[in-house]
């Protein structure tokens, strides 16, 4: 039986082309980036070459840096912690606020910084898909120094947040008061245009699992000026803000795979959004009013739908469709062994317990088909079994 992979928003497999440039890599430069010598320069090069690629990818300008560190979620730790951390150098605690939707890499260092006295925590409403409500952003208005940080598209629900928009109302709320402004974009480069300058933002996350990268490797994206604490102290890399030998071959493969999401992107955007709904389309008709849907087809990531059948559990969905050769999400798959846990992303969305419990997401990518999404349709049917419409 041929397995068929739709839960590309928890990790996408690497590009063939990625793959062989990690290895030219790892077998013909192997030298420490901050060596002086020969070898040591050639990795250098090989680092900041990739450094280069990604910040042109994201229309980054002169000055502007990228932090290379080993993930995501580090990245998003980083940003938090040293943009409060210099924020606060005056004294007085700052607001920090976040999207109740965010990936639990920001949500949870977040609530830790409330713990710690480092913050002040507010957590910003959204609507039924997700994104954060219109008028979220009025209670930055007070005259305090704030930290914000709202995700450019969730990884639950897909939906793409109006971030532009989103930091023009932020700035108007804070007035003359310092704000710095961070997206968690991890879900979003190689997947849709990602251009930090007219997004507005100071400080952005990125990393390359999710666009056919390897795993292990994040990036912060700083706007010039932008000034952070580090996390991890020793001997100074990364502008100081992270220190620990650099992965050429890592940075390599990271660059390679947004080359290669980024030529393929418009063709590749289109063919997703009309296998996604091509597959609603078959699984509306085969469930009929048994079915909800709970990602919407407008300003939504290409390739992602999430769905409920209330009244089937959706963990226990995903171990039969696993069984049968499926294998999809109950939501965020970012937590230790798939975790327990009712997705809170779903629930600030209004689902309703019932609904959360038995939501499943459907995540595609390079590799899938038209025959997959039947092939996927048809298993769900027979898991159901008889509560189902027959087409």
């Amino acid at each position: 039986m041929t397995r068929v992979y739709l839960d590309h928003n928890a990790t996408t497999p690497p590009h063939p082309e990625v793959v062989g440039e990690m290895m030219r890599v790892l077998e013909g430069c192997f030298g420490n980036p901050n060596s002086v010598h020969r070898e040591g320069t050639e990795a250098r090069y090989v680092l900041e070459k990739a450094r280069r690629t990604i910040l042109r990818a994201i229309n980054a300008r002169k000055g502007d840096r990228l932090i290379f560190t080993g993930s995501a979620s580090e990245a998003d730790n980083l940003a938090l912690r040293g943009a409060l951390k210099a924020l606060g150098r005056g004294g007085e605690v700052p607001l920090l606020a976040i999207s109740a939707v965010e990936h639990k890499a920001v949500l949870e260092p977040a609530r830790a910084l409330e713990q710690e006295g480092a913050a002040r925590l507010k957590i910003l409403d959204v609507d039924e898909f997700g994104r954060v409500a219109s008028n979220g952003f009025r209670s930055l208005q007070g005259g305090q120094p704030a930290v914000v940080s709202v995700n450019l598209a969730n990884s639950e629900l897909g939906g793409i947040e109006p971030l532009a928009d989103h930091v023009r109302a932020i700035r108007g709320a804070a007035g003359e008061h310092p704000v710095l402004i961070h997206t968690d974009a991890a879900q979003a480069l190689g997947r849709i245009p990602v251009d930090v300058q007219a997004l507005g933002v100071d400080i952005a996350t990125f990393n390359a699992h999710k666009t056919y990268g390897p795993k292990g490797i994040g990036a912060l994206y700083l706007r010039k000026g932008v000034q952070l604490a580090p996390l991890i102290l020793g001997g100074g890399q990364e502008e100081g803000l992270r220190a620990g030998t650099e992965d050429p071959s890592h940075a390599a493969g990271f660059a390679r795979a947004v080359e290669v999401s980024l030529e393929a992107l418009p063709e590749e955007t289109q063919r997703l959004e009309d296998l996604r709904e091509q597959l609603w389309r078959q699984i509306a008709h085969a469930f009929g009013e048994l079915i909800v849907r709970n990602s919407t087809h407008i300003n939504c990531l290409p390739g992602t739908l999430s769905f409920s059948i209330p009244g089937h559990e959706s963990r226990s969905l995903v171990r039969e469709l696993d069984a049968r050769g499926f294998a999809v999400s109950a939501g965020s798959a970012c937590s230790s062994g798939g975790g327990t846990e009712i997705s809170h992303v779903l629930l600030a969305a209004g689902a309703g317990e019932e609904r959360a419990r038995a939501a499943l997401r459907v995540s595609l990518g390079r590799s899938n088909t038209g025959e997959d999404v039947s092939r996927f349709t048809e298993a769900l049917q027979e898991i159901v079994g008889s509560s189902v419409r027959q087409p």
